[in-house]
């Protein structure tokens, strides 16, 4: 049976971003993300790159710095593309940031986790 096609997808959908975990099994987070187009994802990127490019002139950052996650970057565009997790955490920027300092890859697997949703990259059996 053919499923119901609308040219307006669902303003939401989840998906299961996988996190590695150093010494365990990868843990698994539930995630209710915002349905974005493509345009508006790199209209985005694009505007969120620019105010940290105009904040990195107005003051100058260590050398090291520049090499790592930039978390507040990372935590603002998760909480721009999603809207709740599975933890019982609550879902805000602090918690954010405090899972993208314990888990290297979890903006990654965060990020990866929508984009394939997003665009229905599914693997088959």
């Amino acid at each position: 049976m053919a499923t119901e096609f609308t040219l307006i997808p669902n303003p939401t959908f989840t998906a299961i971003a996988t996190i590695p975990r150093a010494g365990l099994d990868d843990g698994e987070i539930k995630f209710t993300f915002k349905h974005h187009t493509p345009v508006e994802i790199k209209d985005k990127l694009r505007d969120m790159k620019a105010e940290e490019a105009k904040a990195k002139k107005n003051k100058k950052e260590e050398e090291d710095e520049e090499k790592t996650l930039n978390y507040d970057f990372a935590s603002e565009y998760i909480l721009w593309i999603a809207e709740g997790w599975s933890l019982p955490d609550a879902f805000t920027k602090a918690n954010i940031i405090t899972m993208l300092q314990n888990y290297p890859r979890a903006y990654v697997s965060i990020t990866g986790a929508y984009n394939d949703e997003l665009i229905a990259f599914r693997v088959k059996n």
